[in-house]
């Protein structure tokens, strides 16, 4: 497991009730400077033990006037630390319970990782644009390589498993956020695709279009496989690209289709990529929220803990019934297709 570096910025009256926190736990101090009211304390943690830290920290440093913690990401540390031992249950009061974590990054690096993937800037809309593109060629085409180079590309991973993340949270203003990077993300793909088809008239009996059409509920399977994938990613701290791809054949590909249907006039294909397009969306949410509260995810206090898990009871009772009701939707498609008119 990858290593964190935690800097402790906090007064001076404060550091021995750090250093001391430290030294009970699974961390290696590394070192302690003193700048007359000021002082820090560098900490080497293990990145899935760093929510646990800095949650005990700010639990001691909670009537400090001002105290700032910095985390960052370690390349390399030599000798190699050993395995940690198990510790007994600790009744330290005044610190807020640890956050258990399975083979993840903190919380508030997870956030910060959110915030950042969910700006709707020129670069984001530039990438909308362009995996729109390249997508809609490709499908026409029916060439797997150019479809799959669209998917590399296509910025929908970020804002979907922000959103699941959010609703783990009941973080509000980065849900509003994530929907908002997410419906301009698909409309101007939708958009794009629609102008697309007007202009170039593509054929809609390529493979790679017809696919996207046509709704099974193995495609329930693999956009949940994608939800899962892409929120252990994240949590764990690999690069996003290792899971872009299987993401966005959940959500891309169906949304240029649908747009190609639409600019084309064929509405019972539309019908089908919509169908396809909302199961995705809907199961991509559903898994992302129930593997983030599979990995411990929380609020550090109680109050915000509490309304967490009032958000997430909700979110996945909302999501499965979307999802039963759409998977009833698609029993019926493949019912119609099959009836010999």
């Amino acid at each position: 497991m990858a290593e964190r570096l935690v800097e402790v910025f906090l007064p001076t009256d404060q550091m021995g009730r750090i250093c001391e926190l430290v030294d009970s736990l699974d961390a290696e101090r590394l070192s302690t400077s003193t700048d007359g009211d000021t002082s820090m304390v560098r900490i080497l943690v293990r990145a899935d033990e760093a929510e646990s830290l800095i949650d005990r920290i700010q639990g001691r440093l909670a009537l400090a006037k001002a105290h700032r913690i910095v985390v960052l990401p370690v390349q390399v540390s030599l000798p190699p630390r050993d395995e940690p031992e198990p510790e007994p249950d600790s009744d330290e009061s005044e610190s807020p319970k640890p956050t258990k974590t399975i083979g993840r990054v903190s919380r508030d690096e997870l956030h910060e990782a959110m915030t950042g993937m969910i700006d709707v800037s020129r670069n984001y809309i530039l990438f909308s644009v362009l995996s729109t593109v390249v997508a809609a060629v490709g499908m026409e085409r029916s060439s797997p390589a150019i479809v799959i180079g669209a998917m590399v590309i296509a910025p929908l991973l970020g804002p979907n498993i922000a959103l699941a993340f959010a609703t783990t949270l009941a973080d509000r203003p980065l849900a509003f956020r994530a929907l908002r990077a997410n419906a301009i993300g698909v409309l101007v793909s939708l958009g794009l695709s629609i102008i697309y088809a007007l202009v170039a008239s593509p054929d809609l009996g390529s493979p790679e279009i017809v696919a996207r059409t046509e709704v099974s509920l193995g495609d329930i399977a693999l956009a949940l496989a994608s939800g899962i994938a892409g929120a252990i990613a994240f949590s764990s701290g690999l690069a996003a690209s290792l899971v872009g791809v299987m993401v966005a054949v959940a959500l891309l590909p169906p949304t240029v289709a649908l747009g190609l249907t639409i600019g084309s006039g064929q509405w019972e294909a539309a019908a089908g990529a919509a169908l396809l397009l909302a199961t995705n969306v809907v199961c991509v949410n559903l898994a992302g929220v129930a593997t983030f509260v599979a990995q411990g995810i929380r609020p550090q206090s109680w109050f915000e803990a509490e309304r967490s898990r009032k958000a997430t009871r909700w979110a996945i009772s909302v999501w499965t019934i979307l999802l039963l009701v759409l998977a009833g939707l698609i029993l019926l498609a493949q019912q119609f297709q099959s009836i010999d008119f």
